[in-house]
């Protein structure tokens, strides 16, 4: 059991830290990225900052292709099998530092190939070569496997602020933009030593490679990469095609909304930093812990995903105002359809945990295909007559389709019932507050009010939040699994 300040301390207290960990450095990092965002873009100029915008897309796409799902495999894994943690650790290691090797040369070599040059080859070189010391997703998946992201915040933050450093000191300075990225690349030794750091001297993890284990990971990685490309891909094709069938006006409009839900999601992320190696931990060693864990991830973060999504409805206008300025006043219906979707976003977490966890990465990525194939479809069809509203609706539909694809499947259907089961009160608890809204012709304001007021003390009612389940959980995680437990 972990120990702090001299006395023990709880399994539950344990996730309770860690999930608050997880929200507030998630949090701090997207500031942070946002501050970066906002330096560049106010210091730079557009032809720069175009430059450094394509450089970061064009190196993340050669950066996927190192990391591929690296990170989930490494925290199921190692939850499944905590004595294994040095072997399955050091085989992640170096089959992540292989990949990135080859990322490197793929994309030095595919930017000769299509001609890039002047400042944009050379920021491409420089943050190529920089794609090899990118193992803190390797790490990040050990410490949550431990419920210890804080560790993975403290070795990581501080490069975040330095990048940000580096980014006031080309613009204030004017120097040429591959300084950005050399000046990027001078913190990344020091994050990895502090990274091997932590683990070796905190932990007394020994680094061990297995050539069995690694062709394990490399296979269930790629497996779940294939997946987390399918689904980077729905988030942002639809934005490519109704950029080529409607023009940018309609693209700015649909993209305020997506940012938005985006924002929101810093909640399911913070979330799914103790629930995934929770689930992955506890399936085969804690049954009734195992179950317990998915059903009140579904019933509370439906009950949240809800509450944001209705919120949104009935603030569409004001938050579209008071975010973007009176000129996106357009973008109200498609922020409102695109809060809906959080529903998705928020139960998605807890689904998709679990399957990564039981690795059904197979059924993952034909479900994500099929998805992705009815978005397209519904691109095409809604986009040129209703624009952003049409984007928006097609990105929501394509998520019922997908999830209708989850009820369908026989081995994942009682999981998707038990969502089901857990979201209606949550989700009539809203129909009541929204016809209360709609018979009274509340104004903004007043709806907003009635919303704070009659939806939780309705969803206790409708038993959507009950004190038994505080007293379920205080019973359940009172005390940590044991790593091997004796055969019956």
């Amino acid at each position: 059991m972990a120990k702090g300040r001299g006395r023990p301390r709880s399994f539950l207290a344990r996730l309770a830290g860690n999930t608050l960990i997880g929200l507030l450095g998630n949090s701090i990092q997207r500031v942070l990225t946002f501050i970066v965002t906002m330096v560049l873009t106010r210091g730079l100029g557009e032809e720069s900052f175009g430059v450094y915008s394509y450089v970061t897309a064009y190196i993340f796409l050669f950066g996927f292709a190192a990391d591929l799902g690296i990170e989930r495999v490494v925290t199921r894994e190692v939850a499944r099998r905590p004595s294994d943690a040095g072997v399955l650790l050091g085989s992640a290691l170096t089959v992540k530092l292989v990949l990135s090797l080859l990322a490197t040369a793929a994309a030095i070599a595919t930017a000769f190939a299509l001609g890039l040059e002047g400042t944009t080859l050379t920021c491409v070189i420089v943050a190529a070569i920089g794609l090899p010391m990118s193992i803190e997703h390797v790490f990040r998946g050990f410490f949550q496997s431990r419920y210890q992201a804080g560790y993975t915040f403290l070795t990581t933050m501080p490069a975040t602020l330095w990048f940000l450093a580096a980014a006031v000191a080309v613009v204030v300075w004017r120097l040429p933009l591959y300084w950005l990225f050399a000046l990027g690349l001078v913190s990344a030794p020091f994050m990895v030593v502090g990274l091997f750091w932590v683990a070796r001297f905190r932990m007394h993890l020994t680094f061990q490679v297995r050539g069995t284990t690694m062709v394990h990971l490399l296979r269930d990685a790629a497996e779940l990469g294939g997946f987390m490309a399918l689904f980077l891909l729905s988030m942002r094709l639809d934005q490519i095609l109704l950029f080529h069938l409607r023009g940018d006006a309609d693209l700015a409009l649909y993209a305020a909304g997506v940012r938005l839900g985006e924002a929101l999601g810093i909640i399911p992320e913070a979330a799914v930093v103790t629930l995934f190696p929770l689930l992955a931990s506890s399936e085969h060693r804690a049954p009734e812990r195992f179950r317990e864990t998915y059903r009140l991830g579904f019933k509370y973060l439906s009950a949240t995903g809800v509450f944001m999504a209705l919120a949104l409805t009935v603030m569409r206008h004001d938050v579209v105002r008071i975010l973007y300025g009176a000129e996106f006043a357009a973008a109200a219906t498609p922020t409102a359809l695109l809060g809906w979707n959080t529903c998705f976003a928020y139960l998605g977490v807890i689904h998709m945990s679990l399957f990564v966890a039981q690795s059904r990465q197979r059924a993952l990525l034909g479900v994500s295909a099929i998805a992705l194939s009815s978005a397209v479809a519904l691109d095409l069809l809604l986009i040129p007559t209703w624009g952003a509203s049409g984007a928006a609706l097609a990105a929501l539909l394509a998520n019922v389709v997908g999830f209708a694809c989850w009820v369908a499947l026989r081995p994942t259907r009682p999981y998707m019932l038990t969502a089901l089961a857990e979201s209606w009160r949550a989700a009539l608890a809203a129909a009541m507050v929204a016809a209360v809204v709609w018979a009274l012709a509340l104004s903004t304001t007043a709806a907003m009010v009635a919303l704070l007021l009659l939806y939780p003390p309705l969803l206790w009612g409708l038993g959507g939040a009950t004190w038994g389940d505080v007293h379920l959980v205080r019973r359940l995680f009172r005390e940590e699994i044991p790593s091997n437990p004796p055969a019956a």
